[in-house]
């Protein structure tokens, strides 16, 4: 029994080890981690009305280019909105991630990649023909990027949601 719990541990502290040796220090340049740099600045919609002031602000975390944080905030009828946005990498997996938070309390992840300046991100959830999937789309352009926002249910082809035009105000 000794002997298995020995293994256990030195299986853990393995793992570790490899996980922490693939990530890189925060201030060690990254490629992949650089790429995230496309979203630093401040944001708005074409779309956005100065009622409701839509102003998104993106910046790293401190202490590190890993993490690109993106902080919105707009008016709606009832009141003030808020959101949270957090773009990071995975090196396990070579694949970006978005988590999005927003104040009622929805979470949102979604996995994706870059290519030539245009991301694309996805989720899925549930199974068979309730499947729900997701994709959403980042295209580059002169004044910003176009977003674009599909869902499936279940093997059906994606449909078209939001196409939003976000235009950078300032790096």
């Amino acid at each position: 029994m000794r002997w298995l719990t020995f293994a256990s541990g030195c299986a853990v502290v393995t793992v570790a080890t490899a996980q922490s040796a693939a990530v890189p220090r925060p201030l060690d340049h990254s490629p992949p981690h650089e790429r995230l740099g496309f979203f630093e600045g401040s944001w708005t919609t074409a779309d956005a009305t100065p009622e409701e002031g839509f102003l998104e602000v993106c910046a790293w975390l401190a202490e590190g280019r890993r993490h690109m944080v993106c902080k919105s905030r707009w008016n709606t009828s009832s009141g003030p909105r808020e959101g949270l946005s957090v773009f990071s990498y995975d090196s396990a997996n070579e694949e970006y991630v978005y988590n999005g938070f927003r104040a009622g309390g929805s979470h949102v992840i979604q996995r994706g990649s870059e290519q030539g300046g245009r991301w694309q991100f996805r989720s899925e959830r549930g199974n068979g023909a309730d499947r729900l999937r997701s994709r959403v789309t980042i295209e580059p352009n002169d004044r910003g990027f176009t977003l674009l926002s599909e869902t499936s249910k279940g093997d059906e082809p994606f449909r078209a949601g939001a196409k939003v035009e976000y235009l950078r105000l300032a790096r």
